[in-house]
């Protein structure tokens, strides 16, 4: 069981799905934007039998974006799901 799991309150079914989450953005590392898109996602994906194992954040940075999917991606392997969130917005940092 993972720890996403234990913390949500059960155990993923042997052989669920597996997902990744990366989270992009400054403004949520420095604390002045409040991620709430992260337990949202977790709590439905565990009411769907998914495991979540993996949830990063990471600044808005073409590299470490790179770096984060290749991560999540090789965390769920090749029928798992990566999800992001932010890193979508009007600024010129925004380089999703």
């Amino acid at each position: 069981m993972s720890a996403s799991a234990a913390a949500a309150g059960g155990a993923a079914a042997a052989g669920a799905p597996r997902a990744a989450l990366v989270v992009i953005g400054d403004e949520i590392l420095s604390g002045s934007v409040v991620d709430t898109n992260t337990p949202w996602l977790a709590k439905l994906l565990h009411s769907r039998g998914v495991d979540l194992v993996r949830v990063l954040y990471i600044p808005d940075s073409r590299t470490e974006i790179r770096e984060a999917l290749l991560d999540a991606r090789s965390r769920v392997g090749p029928s798992g799901f990566v999800f992001t969130s932010g890193g979508i917005g009007p600024t010129h940092d925004d380089v999703t």
